[in-house]
């Protein structure tokens, strides 16, 4: 059964992710987004990843994303994230990474490292709202460019619940992204993370 370390998951994650900001849709940050609302645990829904992401994130279940005020290192990052899941299934050995975000706002964009004076990752909270249950949730869009791997891109839901997603809503966001904003050029499929039996 194929293993992989926290350290090279995220390493080679970084590696995808390196940008050079050539042929990536810009999409406009979210206005209804708000930093000050982003600490805590968020729960990976569904993400649309080329193939560079998937061929990695593809044997993650329970994925899972915390995000904290940066009490440790100033000079780092503005917010901590935990990024954790589960290998294969509920029971599956966890692969757990922190990285840190910068240069934050003051609208819904941020950069993300792993390591002081690494490869920045840019992202943008592209649409967030509260479902039909209360739940607060956003989507998450990232890309990068570069000679090796080219064009790599992630659309990534997240909800403060990791289950009970509204299936129309989800629908409605999936349109927005896929045909308006035409974030998946390369028509990657939907990938919906198992969250049932994790928490």
């Amino acid at each position: 059964m194929l293993r992989l370390s926290a350290s090279s998951f995220f390493t080679l994650s970084l590696v995808y992710s390196f940008s050079l900001a050539q042929n990536c849709t810009a999409p406009s940050p979210s206005s209804d987004f708000k930093f000050d609302t982003m600490n805590g645990p968020w729960f990976e829904i569904v993400r649309i990843q080329t193939a560079g992401g998937n061929a990695l994130q593809q044997f993650c279940a329970c994925t899972q994303l915390i995000f904290s005020d940066d009490e440790g290192n100033k000079t780092i990052g503005n917010k901590d994230v935990i990024n954790s899941c589960r290998f294969l299934n509920p029971t599956g050995d966890f692969i757990n990474a922190t990285s840190y975000l910068i240069n934050m706002g003051p609208t819904a964009h941020w950069d993300e490292v792993y390591f002081p004076g690494g490869p920045p990752a840019s992202y943008n909270a592209i649409l967030a709202g509260t479902d039909e249950r209360g739940v607060d949730w956003f989507v998450e869009y990232d890309c990068s460019n570069n000679a090796i791997f080219g064009n790599n891109y992630c659309v990534h839901v997240l909800s403060r619940s990791p289950t009970g997603f509204p299936q129309k809503l989800m629908d409605e966001i999936l349109v927005e992204t896929t045909v308006i904003l035409k974030l998946n050029p390369e028509n990657r499929p939907v990938n919906y993370t198992m969250q049932e039996g994790c928490w």
